[in-house]
């Protein structure tokens, strides 16, 4: 004897009919909102890509030298900062 069910034969034919509404579903449509997707991240990566023929900018041996030297300075030497309570 056989114990297997077999799914009734309308479920079957409206799963076939079923099938291409719900693939038309899942479809994009061209609308211009959505022709721009993607364009943050585009530009943040030009913006982060250094173009080597663009000639030198940013901090050479030098600057980074006096920067550093400026901010270990300002670091050492603390200005005093007054302490003030507020009283509820």
């Amino acid at each position: 004897m056989n114990t297997t069910t077999r799914a009734p034969r309308s479920a079957i034919v409206s799963l076939w009919l079923l099938t291409p509404l719900l693939v038309a579903a899942c479809a994009t449509d061209q609308d211009p909102d959505n022709l721009r997707f993607g364009e943050s991240v585009r530009n943040t990566i030009a913006l982060q890509t250094n173009d080597p023929n663009a000639g030198a900018f940013g901090l050479d041996g030098e600057k980074a030298e006096k920067t550093m030297r400026a901010y270990r300075g300002d670091v050492g030497q603390p200005q005093s900062v007054e302490n003030a309570s507020i009283e509820f």
